[in-house]
């Protein structure tokens, strides 16, 4: 048996994967949508809620399946193992360790540290100020050191306060004036002597001493405080960069076209779209090694499709997006593109899907789009794919791996592709003279 592999290469050629922006939804809606869910998807959520971006929350929310969740989960992952150069096991074990580590240390990944920590980890260097062991005038501090920060910078160090109302730390960002903003950080002791004025306490922290360091000209912070001038050098430094503080809570950036990908590849209704009729049969007409051929056909009114001229070639044109699974576990999922000229086409419309499975029971989900009219069908039906390694029927199904003569195009990556591009057929048999080539509907190559 001859087998060949022919190959072209397209000049300019782009190709977009069908991918729309993913439709935002609104509080209300991703709060009953997550209500919805099952434990096990609430706790996903909730434990990836410091990374996830807006995009991929209201994509894990338009799917329908717990077989749709359980492979965005993995893909969830991949973005990130691809976007760290590490394994997904890696990457996820590494998460949900910072993860541990935040709930044990920092009360909750709900709590500014929390946050900080899951999404940059460890820092390279944690120290604290004020408190009971420390300077009296403030409120305990902890000033954490990060070599780099998307969106903040390089060198940076974020300084955390306990509230005087609170237990858990925050992150000291700017919601006032420069000067309101110390009041944030002044010490309960000091606010009680201060009657809870802020500008009194801002004065006896930050004003200068008249007492013990009069003559020295310095704040009342430096005078008391061992480590004064430290913290005093601290916040005026804080004051410069801190507006860019709160960027360090926003999640890592991933590949939007990414996150979209699973909504092109999985099936999922449009509750507005017209409905398409279609009648669905199967058969199992050969094999390929230890798999049959689950022969899918599904036969649609002409009428009911759209015509549209391309290139001057009119044509229907069909999307097909199917899911394969076994035991509610998404075995395999699958896109095509049927394109029919106008006057040859036959009426109903036969579209033609060949999934080689291994002998079980399958549940089929298919959905078709008439690409020029967006009226959609889908279709679910439990299939049982058979045995046919034995008898006449075997013989038969055989040909497919005989010297039959064969051509297949081998399926570009699914994602955003621009620039020159290779196409490759697979060819089997020695009956071929050539392939030509069409792009558009027009013939470029002939190999």
């Amino acid at each position: 048996m001859t087998r060949r592999i022919l190959s072209i290469l397209f000049l300019s050629l782009v190709v977009i994967s069908a991918t729309a922006d993913v439709p935002k939804l609104s509080r209300s809606e991703r709060k009953e949508r997550i209500k919805n869910l099952s434990d096990k998807y609430r706790q996903f959520l909730a434990d990836v809620d410091p990374i996830i971006q807006p995009e991929e929350l209201d994509t894990f929310l338009q799917l329908e399946s717990d077989a749709q969740r359980d492979l965005y989960i993995d893909d969830f992952w991949q973005r990130r193992a691809k976007a760290k150069g590490v394994s997904v096991s890696e990457v996820r074990s590494q998460y949900y360790d910072q993860l541990q580590t935040a709930k044990e240390k920092y009360r909750s990944i709900a709590s500014d540290r929390g946050k900080i920590y899951v999404i940059h980890g460890e820092p390279l260097e944690v120290k604290a100020y004020g408190g009971f062991t420390g300077c009296k005038l403030i409120q305990p501090l902890e000033v954490w050191t990060y070599g780099y920060m998307p969106e903040v910078g390089r060198d940076v160090r974020l300084v955390f306060y306990q509230p005087r109302t609170g237990i858990d730390y925050r992150l000291w960002t700017p919601v006032k004036s420069a000067k309101e903003n110390l009041a944030d950080l002044i010490s309960q002791e000091i606010m009680a002597l201060s009657q809870e004025n802020d500008a009194v306490a801002i004065e006896r922290v930050f004003g200068l001493d008249t007492n013990v360091c009069k003559y020295e000209l310095i704040t009342r912070l430096e005078c008391e405080c061992l480590d004064g001038k430290d913290i005093l050098k601290l916040i005026q430094s804080s004051q410069i960069t801190q507006q860019s503080w709160q960027n360090a809570f926003k999640p890592p950036p991933v590949n939007p076209e990414d996150v979209r990908k699973i909504l092109h590849s999985v099936v999922l209704a449009n509750p507005t779209a017209p409905q398409l009729p279609a009648n669905f049969s199967i058969a199992f007409p050969a094999r390929q090694g230890n798999r049959t051929d689950a022969q899918m056909t599904i036969l649609v009114p002409r009428s009911k499709l759209v015509m549209k001229e391309v290139g001057g070639v009119k044509l229907y044109s069909i999307d097909v997006v199917g899911e394969v699974l076994k035991e509610d576990q998404l075995f395999e999922t699958y896109r095509y593109r049927f394109d029919y000229p106008f006057e040859s086409a036959s009426d109903p419309i036969a579209v033609v899907i060949d999934r080689f499975l291994r002998p079980a029971e399958y549940k089929s989900r298919i959905k078709l789009t008439d690409l020029n009219s967006s009226s959609e069908a889908v279709i679910e039906k439990m299939i049982v794919v058979p045995d046919i390694g034995s008898g006449s029927r075997a013989a038969a199904a055989d040909d497919i791996e005989s010297n039959q003569t064969k051509l297949r195009i081998v399926p570009l990556p699914d994602q955003l592709l621009t620039g020159p591009q290779h196409i490759d057929t697979i060819t089997s048999g020695d009956d071929i003279k050539a392939v030509e080539f069409y792009l558009d509907a027009t013939k470029i190559m002939t190999k």
